[in-house]
C-alpha cells in the first residue's frame, strides 16, 4: 500500500513550503516520512515542485546555482 505527503507550514492560513534548509523544518518532515513509513510500503512525498522561502540560509545552500535551474 501506498501513501503521500504534501507538506505545507500553513499555520498563518496562508500556503508556505517548508524550508528545507531549516534544521527545524527538516526534523518535521524526517518524523512525518517516519509516520508515513509505518503506514504505508511506499511513500511520496510531494513538495509541488517548488518551494517557496528564500532565507539566507537557502541562498548559502543554493551557491552559484540559478533559482531556475537546478543543473
Amino acid at each position: 500500500m501506498a501513501g503521500g505527503m504534501a507538506l505545507s507550514d500553513g499555520g498563518s492560513g496562508q500556503f508556505r513550503s517548508f524550508c528545507y534548509t531549516n534544521p527545524k523544518d527538516r526534523e518535521f518532515v524526517k518524523n512525518a516520512a517516519q509516520l508515513a513509513a509505518r503506514h504505508f510500503d511506499e511513500v511520496i512525498q510531494d513538495d509541488f515542485f517548488f518551494v517557496t522561502t528564500k532565507y539566507d540560509s537557502d541562498i548559502a545552500a543554493k551557491g552559484k546555482k540559478s533559482w531556475t535551474n537546478s543543473g
